[in-house]
């Protein structure tokens, strides 16, 4: 494949991704002196970006065969109260409670994501379909009472054995359809507000969107290792849910942006199977997503997402910079903290993370941070043995671009120009050979 046409398909990836992103070139003399803020040349280009509902998989209901197989027991029952009774029958699970008492029962679909989306579908025309997560000292509950054509939210939490009193959330009413569809959405201010986003649907449409508050830290690395989650159903005499799927996934949402092309430690593009892999944020959870382009047809395809581990917690940090060093073997992973300090961090990762999800634990860059950077994009240069790094850095009150030299790619960096005599913000630079 000729190095003009990735060039062409790495520059129609970009705009595809990306709405009116800045573009330098750096042009460099056969001698390689040392840049100058003169080098640095700007180009404004614009296109759409639409790349949603594309996602990876974590686990779910499969109803295919026998769920309630005592031989595989994929999905284990929890009998918290009464004697609910489970049938799995084609493509559904009913879940009834023929006896005089209240029966509440779950079935566990795997293990707690965190940033992850949750999608649920059910009917009935009376109870309460519950999705809960967490184990069994701390976890929360979201229950949807399902009564006269309405649809009331509410949420019971208990921490270390105590159990709260159910707090109401929201109440959808004059529903035409006694089956739904439940998207919850973790998420969080880059790593640090916690809250669900909760979207219903039926026949068809979204009927109502709601932000539930968490008061559960979904995030801490400890305290999350043994979480759960479930799904079931608390129900009178005579009552019955029914379940149709339960699914947990990282997708790519409804918008995308920071796309930065995955390379060598030299700024080439990596190419695998015919495809071009970029880093993304994924404005769905915000979450860094892996998206591959397949340089003949020009598909997209989500392969992968990152998720960031820092000071004991899972962080969804995004717009980062992959590269891998061929001569390590080691994938290196460069992101700012949008969220509290807005400085750059480093990762290294032995797991190729183009592909399913990879954690990867952060320390700091070692340059001279100042809150507000970001949109950071490294690169090796053999011919000096020096490493370069581009960022947005803030500088009176606007975004410039800093380029600094180290000899490791750890750093420590150095600047050695910036383009902070511009009047406009300037952010998201990639540098690419």
């Amino acid at each position: 494949m000729n190095r003009d046409r990735i060039i062409r398909t790495i520059s129609i990836a970009i705009i595809l991704l990306i709405s009116f992103p800045i573009a330098i070139e750096i042009n460099g003399q056969s001698e390689r002196k040392p840049y100058s803020i003169s080098d640095l040349h700007f180009k404004r280009i614009g296109a759409t970006r639409n790349v949603y509902n594309m996602g990876i998989s974590m686990n779910k209901l499969s109803l295919d065969y026998n769920i309630f197989d005592a031989n595989t027991n994929l999905y284990p029952k929890q009998i918290t109260a009464g004697d609910p009774y489970f049938i799995h029958a084609g493509q559904s699970i009913s879940i009834s409670n023929s006896k005089n008492q209240t029966a509440e029962g779950y079935i566990m679909i795997g293990a707690f994501f965190p940033y992850a989306t949750y999608d649920l579908q059910f009917s009935g025309k009376s109870g309460r379909y519950i999705y809960k997560f967490g184990n069994e000292d701390t976890n929360m509950k979201l229950i949807f009472s399902i009564k006269n054509n309405s649809l009331d939210v509410s949420k019971l939490e208990t921490f270390n054995g105590v159990t709260g009193e159910k707090e109401f959330m929201t109440k959808i009413t004059d529903i035409k359809s006694d089956k739904f569809n439940i998207r919850l959405q973790f998420s969080g201010c880059f790593g640090h507000d916690y809250q669900i986003y909760l979207s219903t649907f039926y026949d068809g449409h979204t009927t109502y969107h709601h932000s539930i508050p968490l008061t559960i830290n979904t995030t801490d690395i400890k305290q999350i290792e043994d979480y759960k989650w479930y799904i079931g159903a608390q129900l009178n005499h005579e009552e019955e849910i029914n379940i149709t799927a339960a699914k947990c996934w990282y997708g790519s949402g409804f918008g995308q942006a920071d796309p930065h092309p995955i390379n060598f430690e030299d700024g080439s593009p990596i190419i695998k199977d015919g495809k071009l892999f970029f880093s993304v944020t994924f404005r769905s959870g915000d979450v860094l997503g892996i998206l591959s382009l397949d340089i003949n047809t020009m598909q997209w395809k989500c392969e992968g997402v990152v998720i960031y581990e820092l000071d004991g917690k899972y962080r969804n940090f995004i717009a980062s910079t992959i590269i891998y060093q061929r001569d390590k073997k080691t994938w290196s992973l460069f992101t700012p903290a949008h969220g509290g300090e807005h400085i750059i961090y480093y990762g290294e990762s032995n797991k190729n993370p183009l592909f399913g999800l990879t954690y990867v634990k952060l320390s700091k860059f070692d340059y001279e941070d100042k809150k507000g950077d970001e949109d950071i994009s490294v690169y090796y240069d053999k011919d000096h043995n020096s490493w370069y790094a581009a960022y947005a850095k803030l500088i009176n009150g606007h975004y410039s671009i800093s380029l600094c030299k180290a000899k490791k790619i750890t750093g420590k960096y150095e600047e050695i120009a910036n383009t902070s005599n511009y009047d406009y913000n300037v952010t998201g630079v990639n540098i690419c050979k």
